[in-house]
């Protein structure tokens, strides 16, 4: 079982990796600096919420994102990264129940560095 500091860990290593992946989609460098701005502690591991970080510095909407929560789940060392298609919560309470539906990048193994749907 991972600590809340150890989930901490994972969820910046990741949002580090989803910078890195953005910049190369845009052949940019350092152009979407992340933060996380709230996290919510559930049962399974802790939910991150997370904004681009010129935002929060200057509050221009230019450098608003859209973007979806993650989980980092406490027992398994992973990551899962919620859809935009319905609310977090939602998402949170359908994986709980076994009924969240997966994709090929659902889930992020940060010890590997992969993506699996499993």
């Amino acid at each position: 079982m991972l600590t809340d500091i150890e989930m901490l860990e994972i969820a910046k290593k990741y949002l580090k990796k989803m910078e890195e992946e953005k910049a190369q989609e845009l052949g940019e460098e350092n152009s979407h600096e992340l933060m996380i701005n709230e996290t919510i502690k559930k049962p399974l591991g802790n939910v991150y919420y997370f904004i681009a970080k010129l935002f929060y510095e200057t509050l221009d909407h230019k450098y608003r994102i859209n973007a979806a929560p993650f989980l980092v789940e406490k027992e398994h060392r992973r990551v899962l990264h919620f859809g935009t298609h319905y609310h977090p919560e939602e998402q949170y309470e359908d994986y709980e129940n076994g009924d969240f539906v997966t994709s090929l990048h659902s889930f992020w193994y940060p010890d590997e560095d992969r993506y699996s749907h499993k």
